[in-house]
């Protein structure tokens, strides 16, 4: 639906459905209790429930197809799909006339995963204007390689006017970017 052609195909006619990386309780096959012991504030015993290390966790809440793909395989995909989604994509889908800055982009906002985006300074370090930036950045949103969370306060008007972090939805990708090692 971000493609301009084919955002108005079938107005009216269909149901979009998000599909995210999959889930570390997906891909280890059992139901995921996080979320529910967070709002029932139940933090006892939670090392005890560990069915999978944290590294192995980082490296299966990813894409389906990724997921199994170890050592410089894995680097040779996610080496394809940063150029596929950076340079690619945007130079011919979007028609981008400054496509070759989508790496950096990409790379800068990995530094900053979970911490609050400022389109200035992140355009100012590599080289685009915030408008720029921030249009790119709606691009990698849009194409579910990031996402912005807003913070959570019971007012509801603070919760709109105050700043979003930026996160990505695969972090095997985002470990991947910041060149941490996972096999």
């Amino acid at each position: 639906l971000t493609t301009p052609e084919l955002a108005s195909a079938m107005v009216g006619r269909m149901a979009t459905y998000t599909l995210l990386p999959l889930s570390v309780s997906e891909f280890i096959g059992k139901g995921g209790t996080f979320v529910k012991r967070c709002f029932a504030k139940d933090f006892k015993n939670i090392k005890k429930d560990k069915d999978i290390s944290l590294l192995d966790a980082i490296k299966c809440a990813s894409y389906p197809e990724l997921a199994p793909i170890k050592g410089n395989k894995a680097k040779e995909w996610l080496n394809s799909y940063t150029k596929k989604i950076t340079v690619e994509d945007p130079k011919y889908i979007y028609n981008l006339t400054k496509a070759e800055y989508m790496p950096s982009l990409l790379q800068s906002l990995a530094a900053r995963a979970g911490s609050l985006i400022n389109d200035a300074s992140l355009g100012r370090e590599i080289g685009l204007n915030a408008v720029t930036t921030r249009n790119y950045r709606a691009i990698l949103n849009h194409t579910f390689v990031t996402y912005m969370l807003r913070p959570w306060y019971k007012n509801v008007t603070k919760r709109l006017v105050k700043a979003r972090k930026v996160y990505f939805y695969d972090t095997r990708l985002l470990c991947h970017l910041l060149e941490e090692d996972l096999d």
